[in-house]
């Protein structure tokens, strides 16, 4: 067992009865003796049994307080040792009955959070955590060696994007190693689909910019433009249908891949928009022609942090564009929708039209 040299048989009187052992010497002037109850150390140069920790031929070893040696797990002082079958006290990382624990250079079992090559979790009994961690709120993902994992993951049929520099699972709109920026819901998973409900708020706050633009004293685009004339509108009142042409048009950008288009006779409107279904044909103002890049405002980009209502707003600087259809007159009602595509654009839509 520890390379030691057995000496032969002894009887010892303890108490009041007899105890046959075998003594083996150890290079420390002291002898393990095998007892059917056990190993002991005894101390030849003290002549008394040893108990508590050990180091004897470059192994710790513990023995309890009747001079036992350990094995397996302790429990020593409040912290958890596992001692082998030789009573060798184990450090670093270790395999014990299909699972993976790490003890520290003293031996005791390490729990929570542990840097050695990687980040590793290590549940409250010790046993490496594979798997989903949750750790002062955020979450991280801890791959199939218990490595902490970054970047990309797909689980579950979802795709899930964790911090490349600290592994913190994210929300909301993120960017990604590439530079491209994602949106994922409360639970981490990456929303590729309809984003009504996903940007509920974001949607809402462009909305009432828009309306704070409409009502605010504004700079002419031209002095003969009589389509903003720099004076107040009325805020467009934002409905149910107008949100769903506007997610409607979103949602086509976005499946199209192809960035936007004005190549139509109503200058980039969706279909819908040839059939008067929006109203604006009806709108007192309206003249055939007049409004400029039709009844919508479009906008596409890869940061998700960005501004579309901004974006338009900007163009008034040359010319108008999507501007003059955030300040339209002939609109007195509208819709908001936003889409990301899979190669990560988002598409953000405005939509106006006419109610009488």
């Amino acid at each position: 067992m520890h390379k030691l040299v057995r000496q032969g048989l002894i009887t010892l009187i303890v108490g009041a009865g007899l105890i046959t052992g075998v003594g083996i010497n150890n290079a420390h002037a002291d002898s393990w003796w095998g007892y059917s109850s056990g190993w002991y150390l005894w101390s030849d140069s003290g002549n008394y049994w040893k108990s508590g920790w050990q180091w004897v031929n470059n192994n710790w070893y513990y023995l309890n307080s009747y001079g036992t040696m350990q094995t397996g797990w302790q429990d020593i002082n409040g912290s958890w040792y596992y001692f082998d079958g030789s009573g060798h006290m184990q450090t670093g990382w270790q395999w014990v009955n299909g699972k993976w624990y790490y003890f520290q250079g003293s031996g005791a079992m390490q729990t929570g959070w542990l840097q050695t090559n990687s980040w590793y979790y290590l549940n409250a009994d010790g046993s490496l955590r594979t798997g989903w961690v949750l750790s002062y709120g955020k979450w991280y993902y801890m791959d199939n060696s218990g490595a902490m994992a970054y970047g990309w993951r797909y689980l579950d049929n979802s795709w899930y994007l964790l911090s490349q520099y600290t592994g913190v699972m994210q929300t909301g709109v993120s960017t990604d190693s590439n530079g491209h920026d994602y949106y994922f819901d409360n639970s981490g998973k990456m929303v590729d689909g309809n984003f009504q409900d996903a940007f509920a708020g974001q949607l809402t706050q462009w909305f009432n910019q828009i309306n704070q633009l409409r009502q605010s004293q504004r700079t002419p685009v031209g002095s003969s433009d009589n389509r903003d004339n720099g004076n107040a509108l009325p805020a467009l009142r934002r409905t149910t249908e107008m949100d769903q042409w506007a997610q409607a048009r979103a949602n086509e950008l976005a499946s199209s891949n192809q960035g936007l288009s004005h190549s139509d006779n109503l200058y980039g409107a969706p279909s819908w928009a040839k059939t008067n279904a929006a109203g604006l044909f009806n709108s007192p103002n309206y003249n055939y022609g007049a409004i400029v890049n039709g009844p919508e405002c479009l906008a596409s980009w890869w940061g998700g942090t960005e501004n579309p209502v901004d974006m338009w707003t900007a163009e008034q600087s040359y010319g108008g564009g999507h501007y003059l259809t955030e300040v339209s007159p002939y609109a007195n009602v509208g819709g908001i929708g936003i889409l990301m595509s899979s190669n990560g654009t988002f598409y953000a839509v405005f939509e106006i039209g006419y109610q009488q």
